[in-house]
């Protein structure tokens, strides 16, 4: 009997497990989504994947911009630093390497041939921090889905034995399927049946306003407005600052690496590539000069 309990305490516990796992990775798929497109660059050449280099940034921190001989084209890979670093504390030798983990390019990268384009002024990943969002609101909706069942079955009954359990739970599909009159013989000692409510207060809502507001936070650490500006007559940019400062804050860090990046690989290669939020992201918060919004 022992044996038999604990199967199924690990069944439910695994399936539990299953629910959780699947709904981390549900949000957390949300969310790389949202921050793999914030960014929109141009004249980016036709090698270099825009998705890999981005996905790098989240998930390393850092990617390599540099021309292979091999192919005799500009390319962005993910980077190891090598060897000393310079008078910038930045590594003075990199060797890049792609997906499959071989490393790229015959020719020595070092900070006179190649930049390093950081995630952000920290130089750091952010795929932890997407994580711990998307645990959190994995949790909230395992509480969610919890509290929601516990208003349909807020019934705790303990029975003697095995065989009034059975009992019981024939009837309870009399009851459930709505028989008016269930009938039920001396065997059954309603007296050794004891019912606990549970009662368990509805907070389901509650816990869906804490999600809105996790999300909120998400969106904000991303430097993605979360709703529409109102457009008014001669809205000007300290008005758009102070409805989105929080917004705008966390854009400038992993913004500016990024566009400080591409003038030293412009600079440095000759090219004209620039960055900024994609389309209705920087629409919302890039006023003109006169102060009205585009």
């Amino acid at each position: 009997m022992k044996r038999k309990s604990k199967q199924i305490s690990n069944s439910a516990f695994d399936e539990s497990l299953d629910v959780n796992m699947r709904l981390f990775s549900h949000y957390k798929t949300q969310i790389m989504q949202i921050a793999l497109s914030r960014f929109e660059y141009h004249n980016m050449p036709p090698y270099v994947n825009k998705h890999y280099l981005e996905t790098a940034l989240i998930q390393n921190g850092m990617a390599i911009f540099f021309k292979d001989e091999i192919i005799n084209e500009f390319t962005a890979l993910r980077v190891t630093p090598a060897g000393r670093v310079n008078e910038f504390n930045e590594p003075k030798f990199r060797r890049a390497y792609g997906a499959n983990g071989f490393v790229i390019s015959k020719k020595e990268l070092t900070d006179e041939n190649s930049v390093i384009i950081y995630n952000n002024n920290l130089h750091t990943a952010i795929e932890l921090d997407i994580n711990l969002y998307a645990e959190k609101l994995a949790l909230l909706d395992q509480i969610t889905m919890i509290n929601a069942n516990a208003q349909k079955t807020p019934l705790f009954i303990t029975v003697e034995n095995e065989s009034q359990m059975l009992t019981l739970k024939n009837l309870f599909m009399k009851y459930d399927g709505n028989v008016d009159v269930i009938f039920a013989d001396k065997s059954l000692k309603p007296d050794s049946i004891k019912v606990l409510k549970t009662d368990a207060p509805y907070v389901a809502d509650k816990i869906t306003q804490l999600k809105k507001e996790v999300w909120q936070e998400v969106l904000t650490f991303l430097g993605v407005p979360s709703t529409q500006i109102q457009k008014k007559e001669r809205l000007i940019t300290d008005e758009v600052n102070l409805s989105l400062g929080g917004v705008l804050a966390n854009r400038f860090s992993p913004l500016g690496a990024r566009q400080e990046a591409l003038e030293q690989i412009n600079n440095m290669f000759g090219l004209n590539i620039s960055v900024n939020y994609r389309g209705e992201y920087a629409e919302q918060t890039n006023p003109t000069k006169d102060g009205d919004q585009q």
